[in-house]
Parts: structure tokens; C-alpha cells; sequence
């Protein structure tokens, strides 16, 4: 037997319009909690359903409550259907409460009644006020199906100033490399056509390759070990892939091939903290890959001539270049002149990019540096560090402009957006924090409600998306 539109409602038949309102709205929040909760049994699916079947078990629950409240909540169209349900149980007992009698329209008498097989004509207001209910109704549903499988879980965030556009609410999240509460996605990157996200794993031997607009996974590459850093090359399909145990790859995405880099690190620096690659950068054309480890060293190698043009070892010598600790961040000045280069000896250093020279050592950080880069501009040197600062130079005068401490934990990324006018730091407080270069201040913070530290972060070359990576296995996707 069909379900009647009162059950559908969970009311008993004599329910006035404020008891439907009420119990529709409650029906609607339920679906709500089941979805968040993963609810089956409530939606009627298997718990091993997929998103796109929760999505349509949800939908049609709501389309039936939506049918149910339009009916029983106009009096006209709850008259005729309690007329149909009485034919179609005739055993049933009529209804305590009759609805009220149809009333007559005083400026259109001929439209008094209503046959029981057709409705009557409307008058005009009291359609766009049903059209109005319906359309609330509507939106209303809308919104929480869109809300949860586009933008879970709820962001907390604090919209920028009206001086710069940066990305605002959580758009989606990804998952899908291994459900493994020690998982962290230290590695992403976007194409320079802003087309696909690649992302990999600390501890998992799998890079994937997404759509950047569906999240659709259309590559995986899986021979390289624990993932620690991916960077995409300017010009060329080419994905290059930093792993734990120092080696890197070159995998070419689009024809499924790669090749092993000839370019192992071998720096003097032991511990705990030294093993596999930290960070890898392009120049600008793409002919010199940089690359950065734990174990103190910086190599760069020629892309067309396939060498090692220069490498630093790190060293213990405290009169000797180098770093004293293993080196964490690595970037390409945006005329390939210059690296600069990040550690946990506290120093950011400046080097000169054909020879290795070591141009300048900045001392401004008081704990490790964990992260540093070039403005697109050239102009800035960023850095976070263990302290929570950021600290930014004029690559020029190497002169601290700003030291910025607005965070309570680990500043892990900074980047710059590709205006140069924006910084973006990702810290172990769960916070993304915005900050206007040219003054330091505060522009705007995404804060996720989920208890992961973010650790990767990359933006979209037209600065409309953002993504970042953390410690359970996820990419959220900020637009």
C-alpha cells in the first residue's frame, strides 16, 4: 500500500498548517543528520552505498516530504486528496476536523467550487503566495543537499577585506589515497594551466593526478616511495616526485612513462630528520630542477643536459657555506638568477643559481624554518617557521620588511599568491591566514572544523581556488 502524505509527515490527518510547517521542517533536518551521520538505514540504502546513491536517496526523501507539505498545506489541494484517500480506503473513519469550506472569491463568483476530478482556477494571490512557499521550500532543500556534498565539512572562516580577492568557503573535499588516520598529504601541486591537482602521501606510495574543476581522478602514478613533495614542470606534461629515501622522479602524466633522476642526495647531516627530499622547485623555463633534503644538501640539475651543475653538502662548520641542518623549503627566484633555501638551523640563504655561491644568509627566524618562497614579482623572500613568524625580506636590499606573528603553532607553508600582494601561511593552529604583503596586516583566515594540521598548500595561477592537505588524508578545495 502507498504511503499517504500524512505518514510521509509523521502527523495524524486533523493536523492544522502550522503542525505541517513544523513537522515538514523537522523531516527536512532529519534527512539532514542522517546524511552528516551516514545515516543508511534512515536514508533505506546499504552502508556500503556510494556518495552519488546517498545523494539520491537523500533528494528523494525530500521530494516526497516537499509533495506532501505543498498538498497538505494549501486547503483546496488537502480537501481533494483527503477526498481520494477516503475512496481509496473506505474502511477508514472519517476525519475528526473537516478542513474549512471552500469559500467564494467575491470578484470571480463563478469560481466557487472545485470538480473532484479537476482544480479549480486560483485566485491570483493566493497562487503566488503557494508559488512562493514552494519556491522557499525548494531553496531551503537545496541548500542543505549543496551544502553537505559540496562544501563538507562546515567551514568556519573570516572574509578578507574588500582590497583583495582571495578564496573564502570550502568548495569541496577530496579523498581517496588511503583511509589511514596517519596518513598526512604533504605534497600537492597544480599544472601551470591551473587544469589538474596532483597530491601524494608522507607515508603511501601513490600520486594522483585530478581534474582541478570535477575532482575527478584521471591518473595515478605508483612506483616512487612515501611521497614528500610533487611540483609541476612549467612547460612539459612532466610531474617531478620527491620521495623519502632521496630519490626523484620525472613522470610524464599524460604518456605514463618516467625516469629515475640521476641526482641522489648524499649531505653530511644525520638524525632522526634527515632521510628523503623536502622540496623541489623549476626555474622559470623549466631547465634547472632544484632540489632541497633533510639531510642538509641542495643539488641543482640540468633538465637538457641531464647533470648535477652544482651541490652543497650542508656542513657542521660553522665558517663554512652551507646549511647546518636539514634544509626544508627550496624556490627559484622568477629571473632563474637565484635559490633560496630554508632550514632547521634557523636561516633562510640566498644562493646564486648557475654556481652555488652563497649570496646571503638571513637570521631574522629564531626557530626552524620550515617553509620559504620567491614572490612572482621577485621582489619578497617569505619564510614560516617553528616559532609561528612569517618573515619577509626585500630580496633586493635583504632587509627584514615585516615579521609577522599571527598564528599559535608551526607556520608549515607560505606561499604567495600570483599577484605578489598576498601571502598565504598554513600553520599547525588549523589556520590559513591571508596577509597583505606591503603592510603585514591581516586580510582574512579559513579555518577548517576539522582536527587536521594542514601541511600542503597551493593556489590556482588564476588565484580562484585554493587547496590544501593535512593529516587525514583529505584535500579541501577553497573557492
Amino acid at each position: 500500500m502507498k504511503m499517504s502524505l500524512y505518514t510521509v509527515l509523521n502527523i495524524p490527518e486533523n493536523a492544522d498548517s502550522e503542525k505541517i510547517k513544523q513537522a515538514a521542517q523537522t523531516k527536512v533536518n532529519q534527512i539532514k543528520a542522517a546524511i552528516q551521520e551516514r545515516n543508511f538505514m534512515f536514508l533505506g540504502i546499504n552502508n556500503d552505498s556510494s556518495e552519488e546513491e546517498y545523494k539520491q536517496a537523500a533528494q528523494q526523501k525530500i521530494k516526497k516530504i516537499k509533495e506532501a507539505y505543498i498538498i497538505l498545506s494549501n486547503p483546496k489541494t488537502r480537501h481533494l486528496y483527503d477526498e481520494k484517500l477516503q475512496a481509496e480506503n473506505p474502511n477508514t473513519k472519517p476525519l475528526q476536523q473537516e478542513p474549512a469550506p471552500i469559500q467564494p472569491n467575491p470578484a470571480t463568483p463563478e469560481l466557487t467550487t472545485a470538480s473532484p476530478t479537476t482544480f479549480a482556477k486560483e485566485p491570483e494571490k493566493e497562487t503566488n503566495e503557494t508559488l512562493a512557499v514552494i519556491a522557499l521550500f525548494a531553496l531551503i532543500t537545496g541548500i542543505i543537499v549543496y551544502q553537505f556534498f559540496l562544501m563538507k565539512p562546515n567551514p568556519l572562516y573570516v572574509t578578507p577585506n574588500k582590497n583583495h580577492t582571495v578564496p573564502t568557503r570550502l568548495y569541496a573535499t577530496w579523498d581517496g589515497h588511503r583511509k589511514s588516520q596517519e596518513s598526512d598529504i604533504f605534497a600537492i601541486a597544480i599544472s601551470p594551466d591551473g587544469k589538474y591537482v596532483a597530491s601524494g602521501m608522507s607515508d603511501y606510495e601513490l600520486v594522483q593526478v585530478r581534474d582541478l574543476e570535477t575532482g575527478k581522478i584521471i591518473s595515478k602514478f605508483e612506483e616512487a616511495i612515501e611521497i614528500q613533495v610533487l611540483k609541476y614542470h612549467p612547460t612539459q606534461p612532466i610531474l617531478a616526485v620527491g620521495t623519502s629515501n632521496r630519490e626523484l622522479y620525472l613522470w610524464n602524466y599524460k604518456a605514463d612513462e618516467y625516469k629515475n633522476v640521476e641526482h641522489s642526495h648524499h649531505g653530511v647531516i644525520t638524525g632522526s630528520n634527515s632521510d628523503g627530499i623536502s622540496d623541489i622547485a623549476f626555474n622559470t623555463d623549466g631547465s634547472l630542477l632544484a632540489s632541497a633534503s633533510f639531510d642538509g644538501s641542495v643539488m641543482v640539475w640540468d633538465m637538457k643536459e641531464h647533470r648535477t651543475i652544482w651541490t652543497s653538502l650542508g656542513t657542521y662548520d660553522q665558517q663554512q657555506p652551507g646549511h647546518r641542518d636539514g634544509v626544508t623549503g627550496i624556490a627559484f627566484s622568477p629571473d632563474s638568477s637565484t635559490i633560496v633555501t630554508g632550514s632547521y638551523d634557523n636561516t633562510v640563504r640566498l644562493w646564486d643559481a648557475k654556481t652555488g655561491f652563497e649570496l646571503h644568509v638571513f637570521t631574522d627566524n629564531k626557530d626552524d624554518v620550515w617553509t620559504v618562497d620567491f614572490s612572482p614579482d621577485g621582489r619578497w623572500i617569505a619564510s614560516g617557521d617553528e616559532e609561528s613568524t612569517i618573515c619577509i625580506w626585500d630580496a633586493q636590499t635583504h632587509k627584514l620588511h615585516k615579521a609577522i606573528r599571527g598564528h599559535s603553532d608551526v607556520v608549515a607553508k607560505v606561499i604567495f599568491m600570483p599577484n605578489s600582494e598576498v601571502v598565504i601561511s598554513a600553520a599547525h593552529d588549523n589556520n590559513i591566514r591571508f596577509w597583505e604583503v606591503s603592510s603585514g596586516g591581516h586580510i582574512g583566515t579559513l579555518k577548517s572544523k576539522q582536527p587536521d594540521e594542514p601541511y600542503g598548500l597551493v593556489v590556482s595561477p588564476d588565484e580562484k581556488t585554493l587547496i590544501s592537505g593535512g593529516a587525514n588524508d583529505v584535500l579541501y578545495v577553497w573557492k
